[in-house]
């Protein structure tokens, strides 16, 4: 059940419950004021028979039990137990969630990308791809309370975006300069504004109009950045890593990955087949997809430096995909033991509703990676990827049904994922889009999402934001 009213810290929420309980005792108190009043006003005079006894050496009147106290107390009490005993038992089966409204219908694009991330504090960090990228900065970890800044720098396609040390949120992107020219550049956002900062471009494709891609993550030594791009020619493409200190990475690092397959896309279709995370030790790790052959190779840096990528291909499991005007988008994540997990959209055009899971056996994902085909859940592109504490998958998505559009949580019970538990986080939407999901260092599942309930008039992106690993399901 999401808690009224919606757009309240988790702490209010707990607070708001209490006080729904609470609230008939405090109406009971002058109720039986009153009626205690009324009986020791009618003990004041003795019935027949009856004799003043001794207390503490003095003459009292008796004072009979007053008959009419049950019923009020009955009355009062009962209404806040009945609500309470319902929120405790949930014989609904239903999850516990805190959504709150974070971007209003004003947006450019049908279908906007999101991105979540978290500052130093915990406290959310959203970015909001629909052209000039918003930038929402949580006051807390619900979102409750936010204020949102606009990144003046058009980008066609969806750019990378991560939070350092000092909070300041990082977007690197392709930027148009002329023709099909791109250039890679770096921006810091703040809750006062942004600014580019990259000194010059981290890379550049002269024919690189909606054939460029970026990826990016904070590590303990600076921000690492993933990017694909074409040959001059279009013939060719290759996958690479930039090390930056800092955010104007006057003196970069870069690391040719690979050679992958040139690839197309239109601004309205999510493409980020490219994605990049860090080992808890700083390694960064990179995993990129071909949209047309559905080969995925995975790059394991050695070192915080990456002097050596480790690259491993992996064909996929069928002959082709036919992904070529589909939303297409790859996650990585890294288990506690620095096994990388990957998840993608099915192989089969014709199962819009099929998600693959790809589980590495080792840190660097040599050997043939485990397949899991999940399909209790549908996205535009592929479901939000986190993990929880112990490194079991968590996925977030949306049940289609005939009559019933849901937004749920599919819980991996194993690390295999081979046992899964749904839990539905929202029920009868009006309408859905894209999300990302994370989970954060509350060790809460945090999940923005864009769409409309049935409460609401137009399509807006909401903070989810559930009060246990299991959104109150156990």
């Amino acid at each position: 059940m999401v808690l009224p009213p919606e757009g309240v810290p988790a702490i209010d929420a707990v607070r708001m419950i209490v006080s729904v309980l609470l609230a008939p005792f405090q109406v009971a108190v002058p109720a039986l004021c009153y009626v205690r009043l009324r009986e020791l006003k009618g003990s004041a005079e003795m019935a027949p028979g009856e004799a003043p006894y001794e207390e503490n050496g003095s003459s009292a009147l008796p004072v009979r039990p007053p008959a009419r106290l049950r019923w009020p107390l009955v009355a009062a009490v009962l209404p806040g137990l009945l609500y309470g005993g319902f929120i405790v038992v949930n014989p609904l089966s239903l999850a516990n969630v805190i959504d709150n409204a974070i971007s209003g219908p004003d947006l450019d694009r049908s279908r906007p990308t999101a991105q979540i991330a978290f500052g130093p504090a915990g406290r959310p960090v959203i970015m909001i791809a629909d052209g000039l990228p918003q930038l929402t900065f949580c006051g807390d970890g619900t979102c409750a309370s936010h204020s949102t800044t606009t990144l003046e720098e058009y980008f066609d396609l969806h750019p990378a975006a991560t939070v350092i040390a000092d909070g300041t949120l990082v977007v690197a992107g392709w930027v148009g300069t002329g023709g099909d020219r791109m250039e890679l550049e770096m921006f810091s956002c703040r809750p006062q504004g942004c600014a580019k900062r990259s000194v010059r471009p981290l890379r550049v494709a002269e024919k690189g109009w909606l054939h460029v891609h970026a990826a990016a993550v904070a590590t303990p030594d600076g921000i690492a950045i993933a990017s694909i791009a074409p040959s001059s020619d279009r013939s060719t493409a290759s996958a690479e890593l930039t090390l930056c200190r800092d955010v104007t990475c006057a003196n970069p690092r870069t690391t040719r990955l690979g050679g992958t397959d040139p690839d197309s896309t239109d601004v309205n279709v999510d493409n980020r087949i490219l994605a990049v995370t860090a080992t808890a030790d700083g390694r960064p790790v990179v995993a990129y997809i071909e949209r047309v052959t559905g080969k995925v190779t995975v790059a394991t840096c050695d070192s915080p430096t990456c002097a050596h990528p480790i690259v491993h291909p992996h064909d996929p499991s069928s002959q082709t995909y036919g992904w070529r005007y589909r939303s297409l988008r790859l996650q990585i994540a890294v288990r506690p033991d620095s096994r990388p997990v990957l998840v993608y959209n099915g192989d089969d055009h014709d199962d819009e509703d099929s998600t693959q899971i790809l589980i590495c056996t080792d840190t660097t994902c040599s050997g043939t990676p485990r397949r899991v085909e999940v399909r209790e859940l549908d996205a535009i592109g592929a479901p939000g990827l986190a993990l929880d504490p112990r490194g079991r998958l968590l996925l977030a998505g949306y049940y289609v049904g005939r009559d019933d559009l849901s937004l749920i949580m599919l819980v991996c019970e194993d690390d295999g994922c081979t046992r899964r538990t749904a839990i539905r986080l929202i029920q009868g939407l009006a309408s859905a889009g894209h999300l990302d999901f994370a989970v954060g260092p509350d060790h809460l599942p945090h999940l923005v999402w864009f769409g409309r309930a049935n409460t609401e008039d137009d399509n807006f992106f909401h903070m989810l934001t559930c009060p246990d690993i299991r959104c109150g399901r156990g």
